[in-house]
């Protein structure tokens, strides 16, 4: 049996392109950032074995959700970094080392893969978000035609379509 090239180009409607997407941050500064990279995030579920007569069978254990990683792009102003940056000291003040109630600064946040159109795909709800790791922005007098970026790892409790 011949493989048409035609018949299979013409199952397609169209396919999502990784670079259009836009993520969500409401509740910190502006709602919507200028982000390099992100990905929708990673979820496992546990696998649980029951031994039985000398067999095993598998049943399905805790769902795991990976920490999730945002590249920004800087603006001149640094108005990204500011805005995460007083996040993250809200979750946990650098000189009194007292930490708010969790109600206080968990949000919940968006990715959206866009059409060639602009309009959304789908949305994924990341749930009960918080920054636990924001990352250096390097700095360099050799660094040309580069822009200033910084990575920012969340974590959060559950994710939905």
């Amino acid at each position: 049996m011949s493989i048409a090239i035609q018949a299979f180009k013409g199952t397609f409607t169209d396919l999502a392109r990784a670079n259009l997407f836009e993520v969500q941050i409401p509740g910190v500064g502006n709602s919507i950032y200028h982000v390099k990279s992100a990905q929708i995030p990673a979820e496992t579920v546990g696998v649980i074995v029951v031994p039985f007569a000398g067999r095993q069978t598998k049943i399905a254990g805790d769902r795991v959700y990976e920490p999730w990683t945002v590249t920004f792009l800087l603006t001149d102003d640094y108005q990204a970094r500011l805005d995460l940056f007083n996040w993250f000291r809200s979750i946990n003040d650098a000189e009194s080392n007292i930490s708010g109630p969790p109600a206080d600064y968990r949000r919940d946040l968006s990715v959206r893969p866009l059409t060639r159109q602009g309009a959304p795909g789908a949305t994924f709800n990341i749930k009960d978000a918080w920054p636990s790791n924001l990352s250096a922005i390097e700095l360099s007098m050799d660094s040309t035609d580069t822009l200033a970026e910084f990575p920012v790892t969340f974590e959060f409790d559950s994710m939905t379509l």
